[in-house]
C-alpha cells in the first residue's frame, strides 16, 4: 500500500528489479490510462 505518490519510485525500483522493461513500466504507471482518455475523449 502506497502512503503517497512519494512512494512511486519505490515501484518503479520494484518493477525493473524483477525485470520489467522501462517502456512496460511506463504502460503500468500510467501511459494507458492516458491513452483510453485520449481516445475516449477525441
Amino acid at each position: 500500500m502506497l502512503v503517497d505518490a512519494a512512494e512511486v519510485p519505490r515501484i518503479t525500483e520494484g518493477l525493473l528489479k524483477r525485470g520489467y522493461s522501462e517502456a512496460d513500466i511506463r504502460k503500468i504507471l500510467g501511459e494507458n490510462t492516458l491513452r483510453v482518455l485520449k481516445e475516449a475523449i477525441g
